[in-house]
């Protein structure tokens, strides 16, 4: 129904990178790491601050549901799949405001109401915050195609989050269809699991 093209197209280009940027694709996949570990233990905290409420745990998810409220009225652009808000981040056409109230607002509502048992998905919140983290590189690292930073910070994530990094390189390629950027996705998931691996102790 929808075709065989991208989901979120990009304009990325083929170029070999330098071994500059395959560097900061390292750096950009320790900070993905970082935000993963912390979105990751605000989820466990939720869950443990949720659980000391004096009040049964069906009022849990309504909880949940006002903090999303509450994010909404800060950053409206938060709420929702937000397919448009990644379409915006991949292909580098999203403001340095969107950039940083996604990056702080959907991480906050998304790891909180995850933790209150109100759950609106994981796979788009984590595009969206992934792309986000890179976006925001974007301006501090050096140029190399639109969106192309918002594409490794999104795998970085992904890879962190989910403790995949197959999974932080598969699907950011197949709704791009970014293939010319294999290795600096690897590069990033892979650095982003191995932190997260390393310091984030998971629940059982």
């Amino acid at each position: 129904v929808l075709g065989h093209g991208a989901l979120f197209a990009t304009a990325m280009s083929h170029a070999p990178l330098g071994p500059g940027v395959e560097l900061l694709c390292v750096a950009a996949g320790l900070l993905g790491g970082l935000l993963a570990i912390a979105a990751t233990g605000l989820v466990y905290l939720a869950e443990d601050g949720f659980r000391r409420l004096p009040i049964h745990w069906m009022w849990w998810p309504a909880i949940g549901g006002l903090i999303i409220g509450a994010g909404g009225l800060i950053e409206p652009q938060a709420l929702g799949v937000g397919y448009n808000v990644i379409d915006e981040l991949l292909t580098g056409r999203a403001t340095l405001s969107l950039v940083i109230g996604i990056l702080i607002v959907k991480t906050t509502i998304w790891s909180l109401s995850l933790g209150s048992g109100t759950s609106g998905g994981v796979l788009a919140p984590i595009f969206m915050i992934g792309a986000s983290l890179g976006a925001l590189e974007a301006h501090v690292f050096p140029a190399v195609a639109p969106g192309f930073w918002a594409l490794v910070g999104l795998a970085g994530v992904m890879g962190g989050v989910m403790r995949s990094p197959l999974t932080g390189v598969v699907f950011p390629l197949e709704l791009t269809h970014a293939w010319g950027e294999v290795l600096p996705l690897v590069i990033a998931a892979t650095a982003a699991y191995s932190l997260s691996t390393l310091l984030l102790k998971r629940s059982v």
